[in-house]
Protein backbone atom coordinates (compact mmCIF):
# COMPACT_ATOMS: atom_id res chain seq x y z
CA UNK A 1 0.00 0.00 0.00
CA UNK A 2 1.44 3.61 -0.88
CA UNK A 3 1.86 5.69 2.20
CA UNK A 4 0.63 9.12 1.62
CA UNK A 5 2.64 11.90 2.83
CA UNK A 6 2.46 15.74 2.52
CA UNK A 7 4.39 16.03 -0.20
CA UNK A 8 1.85 13.73 -2.38
CA UNK A 9 -1.23 15.87 -1.59
CA UNK A 10 -2.64 18.49 -4.38
CA UNK A 11 -1.49 21.92 -3.17
CA UNK A 12 -5.26 22.74 -3.92
CA UNK A 13 -6.01 20.04 -0.93
CA UNK A 14 -3.99 21.73 1.60
CA UNK A 15 -6.34 23.16 4.31
CA UNK A 16 -4.29 25.50 7.09
CA UNK A 17 -6.44 25.33 10.56
CA UNK A 18 -5.45 28.85 10.73
CA UNK A 19 -8.52 31.57 10.94
CA UNK A 20 -9.19 33.97 8.21
CA UNK A 21 -7.50 37.00 8.55
CA UNK A 22 -8.31 40.84 7.93
CA UNK A 23 -5.75 43.68 8.17
CA UNK A 24 -7.19 46.53 9.74
CA UNK A 25 -5.38 49.67 8.68
CA UNK A 26 -6.28 53.46 9.15
CA UNK A 27 -7.96 53.47 6.40
CA UNK A 28 -10.49 50.41 6.81
CA UNK A 29 -10.79 47.03 7.20
CA UNK A 30 -9.26 45.08 4.50
CA UNK A 31 -11.68 43.13 2.03
CA UNK A 32 -11.46 39.10 2.85
CA UNK A 33 -10.92 36.70 0.25
CA UNK A 34 -13.26 34.59 -1.74
CA UNK A 35 -11.75 31.38 -0.80
CA UNK A 36 -11.33 32.46 2.64
CA UNK A 37 -15.20 32.49 3.19
CA UNK A 38 -15.29 28.62 4.71
CA UNK A 39 -12.18 30.00 6.94
CA UNK A 40 -13.98 32.09 8.78
CA UNK A 41 -17.25 30.16 9.21
CA UNK A 42 -15.77 27.05 10.57
CA UNK A 43 -12.23 28.25 12.10
CA UNK A 44 -13.67 31.67 12.54
CA UNK A 45 -12.60 35.44 11.45
CA UNK A 46 -9.55 37.13 13.24
CA UNK A 47 -9.16 41.08 12.43
CA UNK A 48 -5.09 41.82 12.66
CA UNK A 49 -4.64 45.41 13.25
CA UNK A 50 -1.68 47.55 12.05
CA UNK A 51 0.85 48.97 14.93
CA UNK A 52 -0.28 52.36 13.93
CA UNK A 53 -3.66 52.03 15.83
CA UNK A 54 -2.66 50.58 19.05
CA UNK A 55 -0.57 51.32 22.23
CA UNK A 56 1.50 49.09 24.07
CA UNK A 57 2.96 49.00 27.99
CA UNK A 58 4.13 46.41 30.08
CA UNK A 59 3.60 45.68 33.80
CA UNK A 60 4.99 43.63 36.21
CA UNK A 61 2.95 40.12 36.71
CA UNK A 62 0.81 40.41 39.64
CA UNK A 63 1.58 38.32 42.72
CA UNK A 64 -1.29 36.06 43.23
CA UNK A 65 -1.97 31.96 43.85
CA UNK A 66 -5.16 32.35 42.35
CA UNK A 67 -4.94 32.66 38.49
CA UNK A 68 -8.27 34.33 38.42
CA UNK A 69 -7.21 36.81 40.64
CA UNK A 70 -4.09 37.42 38.46
CA UNK A 71 -6.14 38.07 35.39
CA UNK A 72 -8.13 40.14 37.13
CA UNK A 73 -5.71 42.47 38.29
CA UNK A 74 -3.66 42.49 34.80
CA UNK A 75 -7.65 43.80 33.12
CA UNK A 76 -7.86 46.23 35.89
CA UNK A 77 -3.93 47.87 34.88
CA UNK A 78 -4.51 47.09 31.35
CA UNK A 79 -8.02 49.86 31.45
CA UNK A 80 -6.23 52.10 33.50
CA UNK A 81 -3.02 52.57 31.56
CA UNK A 82 -4.73 52.75 28.47
CA UNK A 83 -4.97 56.11 26.54
CA UNK A 84 -8.32 55.89 25.59
CA UNK A 85 -11.31 56.26 26.87
CA UNK A 86 -13.33 53.20 26.12
CA UNK A 87 -10.41 50.67 25.35
CA UNK A 88 -10.25 47.29 24.35
CA UNK A 89 -6.95 45.30 25.20
CA UNK A 90 -5.14 42.32 24.52
CA UNK A 91 -2.78 40.43 27.38
CA UNK A 92 0.56 38.65 26.11
CA UNK A 93 1.88 36.71 29.09
CA UNK A 94 5.05 36.51 30.20
CA UNK A 95 6.87 34.57 32.99
CA UNK A 96 7.94 38.19 34.75
CA UNK A 97 5.73 40.58 33.11
CA UNK A 98 2.63 40.91 30.67
CA UNK A 99 2.25 43.30 28.31
CA UNK A 100 -0.65 45.56 27.55
CA UNK A 101 -1.63 45.60 23.53
CA UNK A 102 -4.80 48.47 23.69
CA UNK A 103 -6.95 50.21 21.04
CA UNK A 104 -10.03 52.69 20.62
CA UNK A 105 -12.98 50.53 20.25
CA UNK A 106 -14.75 53.26 18.91
CA UNK A 107 -12.40 54.09 15.98
CA UNK A 108 -12.52 50.38 15.13
CA UNK A 109 -16.10 50.31 14.67
CA UNK A 110 -15.88 53.51 12.64
CA UNK A 111 -13.34 51.80 10.76
CA UNK A 112 -16.16 48.48 9.75
CA UNK A 113 -15.01 46.44 12.58
CA UNK A 114 -18.40 44.47 13.88
CA UNK A 115 -18.41 45.12 17.75
CA UNK A 116 -17.02 41.67 19.62
CA UNK A 117 -14.74 40.89 17.31
CA UNK A 118 -11.84 38.25 17.18
CA UNK A 119 -8.89 41.18 17.43
CA UNK A 120 -5.37 40.72 17.28
CA UNK A 121 -2.28 43.48 16.85
CA UNK A 122 -0.05 42.39 14.43
CA UNK A 123 2.89 42.43 16.24
CA UNK A 124 1.78 39.32 17.72
CA UNK A 125 2.33 37.64 14.28
CA UNK A 126 6.09 38.34 14.48
CA UNK A 127 8.26 35.36 15.87
CA UNK A 128 10.38 36.95 18.93
CA UNK A 129 13.99 37.43 18.39
CA UNK A 130 17.28 35.12 18.77
CA UNK A 131 18.95 37.33 21.25
CA UNK A 132 17.77 40.70 23.83
CA UNK A 133 18.23 44.16 22.13
CA UNK A 134 16.59 46.69 19.79
CA UNK A 135 15.09 45.95 16.41
CA UNK A 136 13.35 47.42 13.64
CA UNK A 137 10.34 46.06 11.69
CA UNK A 138 9.04 47.20 8.73
CA UNK A 139 5.31 47.58 8.54
CA UNK A 140 2.80 47.93 6.00
CA UNK A 141 2.04 52.07 7.59
CA UNK A 142 5.61 52.50 8.86
CA UNK A 143 8.21 50.84 11.18
CA UNK A 144 8.15 49.74 14.51
CA UNK A 145 10.79 49.59 17.03
CA UNK A 146 10.95 46.85 19.83
CA UNK A 147 12.96 46.35 22.97
CA UNK A 148 13.24 42.74 24.01
CA UNK A 149 14.88 41.76 27.83
CA UNK A 150 14.96 38.09 28.87
CA UNK A 151 12.88 36.88 25.83
CA UNK A 152 10.18 39.25 26.16
CA UNK A 153 8.92 42.23 24.54
CA UNK A 154 10.04 45.02 26.91
CA UNK A 155 8.89 48.58 24.77
CA UNK A 156 7.45 49.27 21.31
CA UNK A 157 7.10 52.47 19.46
CA UNK A 158 5.54 53.09 15.57
CA UNK A 159 7.10 55.63 13.35
CA UNK A 160 5.19 56.54 10.00
CA UNK A 161 8.67 57.57 8.42
CA UNK A 162 11.88 55.53 9.27
CA UNK A 163 12.80 56.82 12.59
CA UNK A 164 16.20 58.83 12.43
CA UNK A 165 18.87 58.03 15.17
CA UNK A 166 17.38 60.68 17.51
CA UNK A 167 14.37 59.32 17.44
CA UNK A 168 15.93 55.80 18.13
CA UNK A 169 18.16 57.31 20.74
CA UNK A 170 14.61 58.59 22.30
CA UNK A 171 12.76 55.61 22.17
CA UNK A 172 16.05 54.02 24.09
CA UNK A 173 16.03 56.81 26.81
CA UNK A 174 12.34 55.93 27.33
CA UNK A 175 12.87 52.38 28.02
CA UNK A 176 15.96 52.45 29.84
CA UNK A 177 17.39 51.04 26.90
CA UNK A 178 21.51 51.58 25.60
CA UNK A 179 22.56 49.57 22.58
CA UNK A 180 23.50 50.79 18.80
CA UNK A 181 22.50 54.16 17.74
CA UNK A 182 20.58 52.53 14.80
CA UNK A 183 19.90 48.82 13.12
CA UNK A 184 18.44 47.12 10.35
CA UNK A 185 14.82 47.54 9.13
CA UNK A 186 13.74 44.15 9.18
CA UNK A 187 10.52 42.64 7.02
CA UNK A 188 7.63 42.22 9.20
CA UNK A 189 4.77 40.06 9.33
CA UNK A 190 2.19 40.51 5.76
CA UNK A 191 -1.10 39.94 5.28
CA UNK A 192 -0.82 40.71 2.07
CA UNK A 193 2.43 38.93 1.13
CA UNK A 194 0.85 36.14 3.05
CA UNK A 195 -2.47 35.90 1.27
CA UNK A 196 -0.94 36.12 -2.03
CA UNK A 197 1.26 33.19 -1.30
CA UNK A 198 -1.51 30.93 -0.10
CA UNK A 199 -3.37 32.03 -3.75
CA UNK A 200 -0.61 31.30 -5.44
CA UNK A 201 0.21 27.34 -3.91
CA UNK A 202 -3.82 27.22 -4.98
CA UNK A 203 -3.49 28.34 -8.09
CA UNK A 204 -0.39 26.08 -8.91
CA UNK A 205 -2.09 22.52 -8.54
CA UNK A 206 -3.64 21.36 -11.72
CA UNK A 207 -7.95 21.52 -11.55
CA UNK A 208 -9.19 17.76 -12.23
CA UNK A 209 -12.42 16.55 -11.74
CA UNK A 210 -11.69 14.96 -8.49
CA UNK A 211 -10.75 18.65 -7.20
CA UNK A 212 -14.46 20.01 -8.20
CA UNK A 213 -15.87 16.53 -6.84
CA UNK A 214 -13.96 17.26 -3.05
CA UNK A 215 -15.03 21.22 -3.44
CA UNK A 216 -18.76 20.41 -4.23
CA UNK A 217 -18.72 17.90 -0.59
CA UNK A 218 -16.67 20.54 1.21
CA UNK A 219 -19.66 23.31 0.29
CA UNK A 220 -22.14 20.57 1.53
CA UNK A 221 -20.82 20.14 4.58
CA UNK A 222 -20.27 23.83 5.90
CA UNK A 223 -23.67 24.43 7.73
CA UNK A 224 -22.74 20.86 9.60
CA UNK A 225 -19.09 22.45 10.11
CA UNK A 226 -20.48 25.65 10.87
CA UNK A 227 -22.72 24.01 13.62
CA UNK A 228 -20.34 21.57 14.85
CA UNK A 229 -17.76 24.47 15.51
CA UNK A 230 -20.29 26.61 17.39
CA UNK A 231 -20.85 23.66 19.24
CA UNK A 232 -17.58 23.16 20.46
CA UNK A 233 -16.61 26.88 21.11
CA UNK A 234 -19.92 27.16 22.68
CA UNK A 235 -18.88 23.69 25.30
CA UNK A 236 -14.91 25.39 25.88
CA UNK A 237 -16.07 28.46 26.80
CA UNK A 238 -18.95 26.99 29.28
CA UNK A 239 -16.02 24.96 30.77
CA UNK A 240 -13.76 28.40 30.91
CA UNK A 241 -16.05 29.72 33.00
CA UNK A 242 -17.18 27.26 35.43
CA UNK A 243 -13.13 27.07 35.92
CA UNK A 244 -13.48 30.89 36.74
CA UNK A 245 -16.65 30.42 39.23
CA UNK A 246 -14.39 27.31 41.30
CA UNK A 247 -11.03 29.54 41.07
CA UNK A 248 -13.16 32.70 42.45
CA UNK A 249 -14.79 30.38 45.30
CA UNK A 250 -11.36 28.85 46.50
CA UNK A 251 -9.81 32.50 46.60
CA UNK A 252 -12.84 33.94 48.26
CA UNK A 253 -11.90 33.21 51.93
CA UNK A 254 -8.70 34.40 51.14
CA UNK A 255 -9.64 37.44 49.65
CA UNK A 256 -11.79 38.06 52.87
CA UNK A 257 -8.86 37.32 54.98
CA UNK A 258 -6.69 39.69 53.19
CA UNK A 259 -9.09 42.62 53.55
CA UNK A 260 -9.18 42.71 56.54
CA UNK A 261 -5.66 42.96 57.23
CA UNK A 262 -5.41 45.89 54.59
CA UNK A 263 -7.90 47.88 56.86
CA UNK A 264 -6.40 47.42 60.07
CA UNK A 265 -2.91 48.40 58.78
CA UNK A 266 -4.78 51.48 56.37
CA UNK A 267 -6.27 52.71 59.39
CA UNK A 268 -2.77 52.31 61.46
CA UNK A 269 -0.72 54.20 58.29
CA UNK A 270 -2.59 56.85 58.14
CA UNK A 271 -2.04 58.44 61.33
CA UNK A 272 1.57 59.19 60.25
CA UNK A 273 0.48 59.74 56.44
CA UNK A 274 0.43 63.53 57.40
CA UNK A 275 3.93 63.93 58.77
CA UNK A 276 6.21 61.27 56.56
CA UNK A 277 4.27 61.44 53.63
CA UNK A 278 4.04 64.85 51.88
CA UNK A 279 4.94 65.54 48.77
CA UNK A 280 7.50 67.94 47.38
CA UNK A 281 5.85 69.92 44.85
CA UNK A 282 9.06 71.89 43.54
CA UNK A 283 10.36 67.82 42.98
CA UNK A 284 7.30 67.32 40.68
CA UNK A 285 7.65 70.45 38.72
CA UNK A 286 11.28 69.87 38.11
CA UNK A 287 10.30 66.22 37.00
CA UNK A 288 7.70 67.73 34.46
CA UNK A 289 10.39 70.32 33.00
CA UNK A 290 12.70 67.75 32.67
CA UNK A 291 10.27 65.42 30.88
CA UNK A 292 9.52 68.41 28.68
CA UNK A 293 12.66 69.18 27.72
CA UNK A 294 13.69 65.82 26.81
CA UNK A 295 10.64 65.61 24.62
CA UNK A 296 11.26 68.84 22.97
CA UNK A 297 7.62 69.99 24.09
CA UNK A 298 6.84 73.00 26.29
CA UNK A 299 4.55 73.39 29.74
CA UNK A 300 1.65 75.51 29.27
CA UNK A 301 0.13 74.88 31.92
CA UNK A 302 0.80 73.79 35.65
CA UNK A 303 -1.29 73.19 38.85
CA UNK A 304 -0.70 70.92 42.47
CA UNK A 305 -3.64 70.71 44.77
CA UNK A 306 -4.30 68.21 47.31
CA UNK A 307 -1.21 65.61 45.58
CA UNK A 308 -3.03 66.06 42.31
CA UNK A 309 -1.10 67.44 39.52
CA UNK A 310 -2.32 68.76 36.17
CA UNK A 311 -0.51 70.44 33.74
CA UNK A 312 -0.50 70.70 29.61
CA UNK A 313 2.62 70.07 27.52
CA UNK A 314 2.47 71.07 23.64
CA UNK A 315 5.27 70.04 21.61
CA UNK A 316 5.80 68.53 18.15
CA UNK A 317 3.37 66.64 16.14
CA UNK A 318 5.14 63.67 16.09
CA UNK A 319 5.00 63.46 19.91
CA UNK A 320 3.61 60.08 20.98
CA UNK A 321 1.72 59.38 23.93
CA UNK A 322 3.22 56.41 24.41
CA UNK A 323 6.87 58.10 25.01
CA UNK A 324 5.05 60.70 27.05
CA UNK A 325 3.44 58.09 29.25
CA UNK A 326 6.59 56.23 29.56
CA UNK A 327 8.58 59.27 30.05
CA UNK A 328 6.10 60.61 32.89
CA UNK A 329 5.98 57.17 34.75
CA UNK A 330 9.71 56.62 34.86
CA UNK A 331 9.45 59.67 37.41
CA UNK A 332 9.65 58.36 41.32
CA UNK A 333 7.41 61.83 41.87
CA UNK A 334 4.67 60.75 39.72
CA UNK A 335 2.18 58.47 39.88
CA UNK A 336 -1.28 57.33 38.29
CA UNK A 337 -0.37 58.98 35.18
CA UNK A 338 -3.41 59.51 32.65
CA UNK A 339 -2.71 61.64 29.12
CA UNK A 340 -6.11 62.80 27.40
CA UNK A 341 -6.59 65.24 24.64
CA UNK A 342 -9.53 68.40 24.47
CA UNK A 343 -10.74 68.31 20.67
CA UNK A 344 -8.16 68.88 17.75
CA UNK A 345 -6.55 71.28 20.66
CA UNK A 346 -2.73 70.76 19.95
CA UNK A 347 -0.53 69.52 22.94
CA UNK A 348 -1.79 66.48 25.91
CA UNK A 349 -3.27 67.20 29.70
CA UNK A 350 -1.43 65.65 32.10
CA UNK A 351 -3.27 64.21 35.20
CA UNK A 352 -0.92 62.38 38.23
CA UNK A 353 -0.78 61.68 41.79
CA UNK A 354 2.19 63.42 43.60
CA UNK A 355 4.37 60.95 45.71
CA UNK A 356 7.62 61.75 48.00
CA UNK A 357 10.65 61.62 45.73
CA UNK A 358 11.82 58.74 48.39
CA UNK A 359 8.33 56.77 48.78
CA UNK A 360 7.59 52.90 47.85
CA UNK A 361 5.75 53.04 44.25
CA UNK A 362 3.29 50.73 43.95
Amino acid sequence: MRQLSVSTIPASWRISLQPSRRAVRASGVDPRARHDLWRALVLGEQFVLSRSLVHFERIARPRSASQATTFKAAALAARARSPFADPGWHLSWGPTHIGIWSWDKQRLEALGVPPGSWVLPESLLDAPPAEDGYRLLVRPEGYEGQIWTGGELAASRFWAARPDPQDIAVFRRSAAHSGEAAAPALPGSSLTRAGLAAHQAIASGRFRPVHLATALSALLLIPLAFTAGGYLRTAAELNAVRAAQSAFAEAGADQYQALELYRNRAQRLALYRRELDVPNPLAAAADIAEVAATLNAQISAFRIESERLTARLTGPATLEPAELASALEARETLQDVRLSRSGNTPGWDIEARVVPANAVRT
